[in-house]
């Protein structure tokens, strides 16, 4: 069974300047978790803290605790872009503290909290998988996996300010029960190891939490054993928004945030008739919405592209570490908008798209911008 373990190493701590955007409070924030992230999440109703902090402040600390909990802190925001404190210079966490216990009762377990420097809803997924850690596994690192299936359970509640739900776990041959909370701009997650015979105490803990850290729901106060089932149809999860396109093999090195909307995939002889190479369209309030997209060869690079005059009216993506615009051409006609969009594709390629929708149709018009806004390339299929 793998247990948690710690590596101290003893480094130079070099002072930097930090450039970081400051936090800011924003309502409905827990006052106390915004104030003292570390403090609030040490009201967890556990025992037996285990020390992460090596006793020279001088020391640099590694654990295998994202081995032991592949699915801690292991979030999606809706357009699958969120940074995290650890990676990359533009963070979307102000801060993230992690408790761990070992307590008597309930064994290796964790208390986890977030502060996103801005609300916006979080997802977890179903599954989540992490490679073995060379600093723990050595040369045997590489063919080392630690994987976690989570199950919804009863027990989901969103509310205009906050959202909270139960999950089973089922990662390293463990089951542990998930609460998952969010409120503002606080992310909890606590995971403890529970089993069949011990729910009615699994579900006892979930209420003393509720309590202790102030989370304050009802769903949570009065749930019962029963809510601890498993949930066959589960609305909790991160759903994937991209619709994937021009596959190199099984991989697609487009992807199209359409996929959580009416659109429909239409056939290659639509395509065809329209110009296009893809076809995709729905029947809205207002009328028939649709828009085509087409790979055409060009001696630019992309650098030599976009150093060109074109349109100036035009939408940002992200391209690895770049900004790229996407240029709009449009005018109405018959009662229609009707508009050419452009961008650098690669290899030497453009991407155009083609669309039409009926004048005044809001929501054709949000679709396309969104779609516009989270283009996604892959450079390296």
């Amino acid at each position: 069974m793998n247990r948690l373990n710690v590596i101290t190493i003893l480094i130079l701590l070099l002072t930097a300047c930090d450039n970081s955007p400051k936090f800011e409070y924003q309502s409905p924030t827990p006052k106390q978790a915004s104030e003292n992230l570390g403090a609030y999440l040490r009201q967890a109703p556990f025992e037996n803290e285990w020390n992460q902090q090596g006793e020279d402040e001088n020391t640099v600390v590694f654990t295998n605790a994202e081995q032991v909990f592949p699915f801690m802190a292991k979030f999606k925001n809706e357009d699958d872009d969120l940074k995290s404190q650890k990676y990359g210079k533009v963070k979307d966490f102000y801060d993230q503290q992690t408790v761990i216990y070992k307590d008597d009762f309930w064994g290796e377990l964790f208390v986890y909290g977030g502060l996103l420097f801005n609300q916006e809803p979080l997802f977890l997924k179903n599954f989540f998988s992490e490679m073995g850690n060379p600093i723990f596994s050595g040369a045997n690192a590489i063919n080392q996996s630690y994987t976690a299936s989570l199950a919804e359970t009863q027990l989901v509640e969103q509310l205009p300010d906050s959202k909270t739900a139960v999950y089973w776990v089922s990662s390293n041959i463990k089951n542990y029960l998930l609460l998952y909370h969010q409120k503002g701009q606080l992310v909890l997650e606590v995971a403890y190891p529970c089993y069949d015979d011990v729910k009615d105490k699994g579900l006892a803990k979930l209420k003393e939490i509720n309590t202790s850290m102030n989370i304050n729901s009802k769903m949570l106060a009065n749930a019962t054993v029963e809510g601890l089932s498993v949930n066959q149809k589960p609305v909790s999860f991160w759903k994937d928004p991209y619709k994937g396109i021009y596959s190199t093999g099984i991989v697609p090195v487009l992807r199209l945030k359409i996929k959580n909307t009416p659109f429909e995939n239409g056939t290659i002889g639509e395509a065809r008739a329209k110009g296009g190479d893809d076809y995709y369209f729905y029947k809205g309030d207002k009328g028939q919405v649709w828009f085509t997209t087409k790979l055409e060869d060009t001696e630019l690079t992309s650098e030599a592209y976009f150093s060109e005059d074109k349109s100036p009216v035009f939408y940002e993506y992200k391209y690895l570490s770049e900004t790229r615009k996407v240029y709009i051409t449009q005018k109405e006609e018959n009662g229609n908008v009707i508009g050419k969009a452009e961008t650098y594709y690669r290899d030497n390629r453009t991407l155009h798209f083609e669309y039409e929708y009926p004048v005044g149709d809001t929501q054709a018009e949000k679709y396309l911008k969104d779609m516009f806004e989270h283009i996604r390339i892959s450079a390296f299929l």
